[in-house]
């Protein structure tokens, strides 16, 4: 299999491994060496030594947390590109969520945090029953109301934690959302 470097030139086996172990070092993997290679060299196989050590490396300086695959591959190919590698890599409703509060409706006039903040769930509870009429043109019993919106509030809950997260990168500069926490 791939730990023992089968379908691997040795040079870029030895990147992938070395990547195990600036992430090992990094953060406490629950995986092991073998199982992380096994893993992640098919993901690998199609790029460069020093395409795999630049995103390895940058994933050390400025992440949290060790990569998943598709963050690892998103590097790995904008470094190939010759694109930044600080560029964020961001979700969709990520993208949503930050034009939303970066929108001149907001900014600069007298809105308050905790009024974009209601105004946000106000859109996202519109926007929660639009989607269950969609999924439901019939209409909800009692109980899968009242189980859709306790699933609501866990959405809200979790990225309220993710949040958490955010903002510590936004303390250190880093992140998607550093400037968005850094204005008043």
């Amino acid at each position: 299999m791939f730990e023992e470097g089968e379908g691997l030139s040795s040079d870029l086996k030895f990147a992938i491994e070395a990547t195990y172990d600036k992430f090992a070092q990094q953060w406490d993997l629950e995986v092991s060496k073998p199982d992380w290679i096994a893993a992640w060299s098919p993901f690998l196989k199609s790029f460069t030594v020093d395409e795999i050590d630049a995103a390895a490396d940058h994933c050390v300086k400025e992440f949290r947390r060790p990569p998943g695959p598709i963050e690892l591959i998103r590097l790995v190919t904008r470094y190939r590109e010759g694109k930044p590698l600080s560029a964020p890599i961001v979700s969709r409703l990520e993208r949503l969520a930050y034009l939303l509060l970066t929108s001149d409706e907001f900014i600069g006039q007298d809105v308050s945090n905790a009024e974009i903040r209601d105004a946000c769930l106000i859109a996202a509870a519109i926007s929660d029953k639009k989607t269950h009429a969609e999924v439901f043109p019939d209409g909800l019993t009692p109980e899968t109301a009242i189980y859709l919106k306790n699933e609501f509030a866990e959405r809200a809950r979790m990225f309220a934690n993710v949040a958490d997260e955010w903002q510590a990168d936004a303390s250190e500069g880093k992140g998607y959302w550093a400037g968005t926490f850094a204005r008043k």
